[in-house]
């Protein structure tokens, strides 16, 4: 993994492999989490989704993150050691509660790590933009850009899947 200098001079982060994702995942939750490619997702004006800015030590931005609200839900209960069944209701309802939210910015925290290896940047974790929040303008061209990106459908073991966008700056 090699990270490059785009045409601002910054340097770009290279995304993470799909496995060190699943990896991370799977050890941070301790169940079995399964990755599938799937096509170009972008949320919608009006789909709850939990957006994620990494950015390197200097602040700018390096990455978009972006958790359908299943995904969003489903990793924060299962980190919590929520029951499942109250995970999906939450997320038929599209009301989940503050501790799943709390618990997902976590996992989005580790996450973050996944950018740390090679030549990349420093990655940390920077604003997490909740569902039901307005995006800035900038993330929702990124997540409707093409180029960069790993589409990702996941399956967390026991509660369901949801969509996981990575997208490089």
């Amino acid at each position: 993994m090699t990270a490059t200098t785009g045409p601002t001079g910054l340097t770009e982060a290279v995304l993470p492999h799909p496995k060190a994702v699943r990896d991370l995942l799977e050890g941070l939750l301790g169940r079995t989490v399964d990755l599938k490619p799937q096509d170009s997702w972008t949320p919608g004006p009006y789909e709850p989704v939990c957006v994620a800015e990494m950015r390197a030590d200097d602040g700018h931005l390096l990455a978009v993150v972006a958790l359908d609200l299943a995904l969003t839900v489903y990793v924060g209960a299962a980190i919590g050691l929520a029951p499942a069944g109250g995970a999906q209701d939450m997320v038929k309802g599209q009301d989940p509660s503050p501790m799943i939210l709390a618990n997902t910015v976590e996992v989005l925290n580790v996450l973050s790590a996944a950018w740390n290896v090679g030549d990349n940047p420093h990655t940390r974790l920077g604003p997490v933009h909740q569902p039901g929040q307005a995006l800035p303008t900038r993330l929702e061209e990124l997540l409707a850009a093409v180029g960069r990106r790993e589409d990702l459908r996941v399956d967390v073991a026991g509660y369901g899947s949801g969509s996981l966008a990575l997208v490089a700056v």
